[in-house]
């Protein structure tokens, strides 16, 4: 029997974490800031918690496990990054995981947790109750070769990138994340940095989310401001606002200000200086977030109010953001979307990202 240990996540686990992070899933962006945070210091009201599996004293695994608090379901949580390095497969370390996450979960009254799976994941997912509902797309985008598509064409719009969210100890902004590429007989389970979401027009006079027509921008109303130059308070009410419809599996809600300030606005990760928002009439009406760790970038949130879709200022905000990174030196950008948000996948495709991998979104009874 394998020599392994599962134990609650520390502080000094940290960089071991995010190196565990950066092998198995090359595609997302975590910084060791964010994990040291939530590990220190946890949101209250989440019930957030991380463990961390030992072999032969090197730490080879990890996963976390907290309450959805942005969803309207009470008993909703969600198992995040469940995670074996390769060379610690088939030992079952990644079932000591799950079942230490699902025991977290369940004593702090949760009874149906999200998850995601690699496809090659979604075998042993569904030995324990996992069953998928959507497909995630991850893609890269080359910075050094970036080039603004000109002109900025404002007709190609969605409500926003299905960027997953980080959330916590054991969440990759949610930058969040995603699942272990793991061997048969372990865990390949985890939750995406991001909140998926589907567009809602595609084209310039398309009608808005309230059916009344798109009206364009008027040249020279929108002002492009970085999120350091913006207010958290009136930031938290356009995230809020840009979240009503979105879809998932389960029926959203906005978090507390407290949860909300504690998981975006004060995240260490998210670079404020190359997050972008657009401002028309002194009102927020559309953002694109970006979390920085090095040289790599994620596109941790792209969204538009409801009154203001349709207009390309999803487009506007997410190239300007990718510009500003590109300036900085950033090198890679990198992205999630639901496979059914054609209208932005295809406006990704446009600014020149790639398919890197596949994972799929999933939901249990616990």
């Amino acid at each position: 029997m394998a020599d392994y240990n599962i134990r609650p996540a520390a502080v000094a686990d940290a960089a071991g974490m995010v190196a565990v992070c950066a092998e198995i899933h090359p595609y997302l962006v975590r910084g060791e800031a964010d994990t040291r945070r939530t590990i220190a210091d946890p949101p209250a009201g989440e019930d957030r918690a991380a463990f961390v599996a030992e072999l032969d004293g090197e730490l080879a695994g990890w996963v976390s496990a907290y309450r959805d608090v942005r969803s309207a379901e009470a008993g909703f949580g969600k198992v995040s990054l469940l995670q074996v390095l390769p060379g610690a497969r088939r030992k079952g370390i990644g079932g000591a995981l799950l079942a230490a996450a699902a025991a977290h979960l369940r004593a702090a009254g949760i009874v149906r947790a999200g998850a995601t799976a690699t496809p090659d994941g979604l075998r042993f997912a569904r030995r324990h109750g996992f069953e998928a509902t959507r497909e995630l797309r991850y893609s890269a985008l080359d910075l050094t070769r970036f080039a603004t598509p000109h002109p900025a064409d404002p007709s190609s719009t969605t409500r926003r990138d299905a960027q997953p969210r980080s959330a916590g100890s054991g969440d990759a902004r949610p930058g969040d994340a995603g699942p272990e590429d793991a061997q048969p007989g372990d865990a390949r389970l985890g939750y995406p940095l991001s909140r998926d979401a589907r567009p809602v027009s595609t084209r310039a006079g398309d009608l808005r989310s309230d059916g009344a027509p798109a009206v364009p921008v008027p040249p020279g109303a929108v002002r492009l401001v970085s999120l350091r130059e913006v207010d958290a308070e009136e930031f938290y009410l356009a995230d809020a606002a840009a979240a009503v419809d979105e879809p998932g599996d389960v029926v959203p809600q906005a978090p507390s200000f407290a949860s909300w300030r504690y998981d975006i606005w004060d995240n260490p990760d998210l670079d404020h200086g190359l997050s972008t928002v657009a401002v028309v009439d002194g009102s927020i009406v559309s953002f694109s977030l970006l979390i920085r760790a090095g040289t790599r970038v994620w596109s941790d949130m792209t969204a538009t109010v409801p009154e203001h879709r349709g207009r390309g200022l999803a487009l506007q905000v997410k190239i300007e953001a990718l510009r500003r990174a590109a300036a900085v030196g950033a090198t890679t950008a990198f992205t999630a979307n639901d496979e059914s948000n054609t209208p932005m996948l295809a406006i990704n495709t446009r600014l020149g990202y790639r398919p890197v991998a596949t994972q799929y979104a999933c939901v249990a009874d616990l």
